[in-house]
């Protein structure tokens, strides 16, 4: 690409470096491997100075989710409709007893569409997990189910 290019002149003018469109390839394909040759119109310091902030970045996201973010030791399942973590008592956590089945994302009855009167007995899946259970083989064509419908794991009465 012509240094002259508008968008070039744009970038230098805003000290954003110049890459190669393969840089990100080789990147993500090729960890370690030196991406110097990929930086255009002499901007090898823009682009160091720029992969040390996304390196910087990512590091403090990688602690974030590492760190807990309350320190009340609270492992309620937020419900998924509203994003609630009160009302345990009415709230229905997607799978068995076991975790073998289902995701564990939690949705209080009244979120529910319809809205469930009573917290079912047995077993409970979330749509996403009750359709993927019951689900053909074979792609379906037909009325989509909306994402917060609530039902019961077939036969889990």
């Amino acid at each position: 690409m012509p240094r002259v290019d508008m968008w070039v002149q744009e970038f230098l003018k805003h000290e954003i470096p110049c890459v190669a469109t393969d840089y990100l390839v080789e990147y993500v394909c090729k960890p370690g491997y030196p991406l110097e040759r990929h930086v255009l119109h002499n901007t090898h310091a823009w682009a160091e100075n720029s992969f040390g902030r996304l390196q910087r970045r990512a590091e403090e996201i990688v602690e974030d989710v590492f760190v807990p973010q309350d320190n009340s030791g609270s492992s309620d399942i937020p419900c998924v409709v509203c994003g609630s973590v009160e009302r345990g008592e009415v709230m229905l956590i997607c799978g068995n007893e076991s975790g073998s089945v289902g995701c564990g994302v939690g949705t209080h009855i009244d979120c529910c569409n319809p809205p469930l009167e009573d917290v079912p007995e047995g077993d409970w899946l979330c749509p996403k997990c009750s359709r993927a259970k019951t689900a053909p083989a074979l792609p379906r064509k037909g009325k989509r189910v909306r994402a917060n419908d609530c039902s019961l794991i077939p036969g889990a009465i």
